[in-house]
């Protein structure tokens, strides 16, 4: 149980994917209510809560935070060695990786690129699918297959995750009257933040 931290989200996800924190709270909460991507990022904690609960305490699920000059992170989930490369230095790179069956991961998380290789051996780990999708009700919603250029020919899953244009795109505020630059193409700019992956893996 974390009481208090930052408002950094990247360490909550640490926190409950990494530590099986039962609670993270964010010291001066409300001074974070305007940050999209913190409140985005929550969001998608939500969304995704049934499986952190689920996988807590299973040695199923592990977490990675960007930290410092750390280029990558390596570990083992099941038969694979999972290598974690942080992108974009400049931006967060964090996230949740829960290994829900044999040869299914889902990823919870943004600016990663993630290899899976098998330690099986002689054998060598392929990714079948990945795709990019969302929970409702804690059911799944695929909402996008991956073709080849976006990962590599299969080789990779890159979670750069969900990009909105802009906040207020997404909250959908009016344009009013005396604000005539409100929706200018200087005030547009593209907004990341954690996206939700399943990828399918085999061994041959």
């Amino acid at each position: 149980m974390i009481p208090e931290s930052t408002s950094e989200v990247g360490r909550a996800y640490y926190a409950f994917g990494q530590h099986d924190a039962i609670c993270y709270s964010p010291f001066g909460i409300e001074d974070a209510y305007n940050n999209f991507l913190f409140v985005k990022s929550y969001d998608v904690l939500n969304e995704v809560e049934h499986l952190i609960k689920k996988y807590q305490g299973t040695g199923k699920m592990r977490a990675v935070l960007q930290e410092g000059d750390e280029t990558y992170k390596d570990f083992y989930l099941g038969d694979y060695k999972v290598k974690v490369m942080y992108e974009k230095p400049n931006e967060p790179s964090f996230g949740i990786i829960i290994h829900t069956d044999d040869d299914e991961f889902i990823v919870i998380g943004m600016n990663l690129t993630i290899f899976f290789t098998s330690e099986i051996k002689e054998t060598i780990g392929y990714i079948g699918q990945v795709w990019e999708g969302r929970y409702e009700n804690k059911n799944w919603v695929p909402t996008r297959l991956l073709n080849g250029d976006e990962t590599w020919h299969n080789a990779v899953l890159r979670a750069f995750g969900r990009t909105f244009e802009t906040a207020e795109d997404i909250v959908k505020v009016t344009k009013k009257e005396g604000e005539p630059d409100a929706y200018s193409p200087a005030t547009k700019q593209k907004i990341a933040t954690p996206g939700v992956y399943k990828v399918i893996t085999y061994e041959r």
